[in-house]
């Protein structure tokens, strides 16, 4: 087969087959990101998770965080659980807890700040529910 009836057979098909190629590859080097925009939620309140026969009382320092989240649509403050994980903390009067993020689907979490809070018991050591004269206010 000669080359000029190489490239005329066809030729049609041939033709429609390299326009779809150009207007997939358009589509796809021209589509927005899949990752979605960056947004800040300044001041999210940071919730304790305890198991509920734990009878402890604590105190959170800071008790609120900023996060810096990424999704494909716009997220709202309660869209987002922020919480310290506190259902394996030993019996200690105070310690560091990591802050995590459980929430919508379409978000991912690129920062949170401060990244740690600092937990304090507030329950006596003999396991009585505090009075107000134990409580102080931050």
């Amino acid at each position: 087969m000669a080359l000029r009836d190489f490239v005329l057979n066809n030729l049609r098909w041939k033709l429609t087959a390299l326009l779809l190629a150009m207007l997939v590859w358009f589509v796809i080097k021209f589509k927005e990101p899949t990752g979605g925009r960056n947004q800040a939620l300044t001041q999210h309140a940071v919730m304790v998770l305890k198991s509920p026969e734990d009878p402890r009382i604590f105190r959170i320092q800071p008790r609120q965080v900023d996060l810096e989240v990424q999704g494909s649509r716009e997220l709202h403050p309660e869209d987002l659980e922020v919480f310290v994980d506190l259902t394996t903390l030993a019996d200690v009067d105070s310690a560091s807890e990591l802050v995590q993020v459980r929430g919508a689907d379409a978000a991912k979490v690129i920062s949170i700040t401060p990244e740690r809070v600092r937990v304090e018991r507030l329950t006596p050591a003999n396991g009585n529910r505090p009075t107000t004269s134990n409580l102080t206010k931050p």
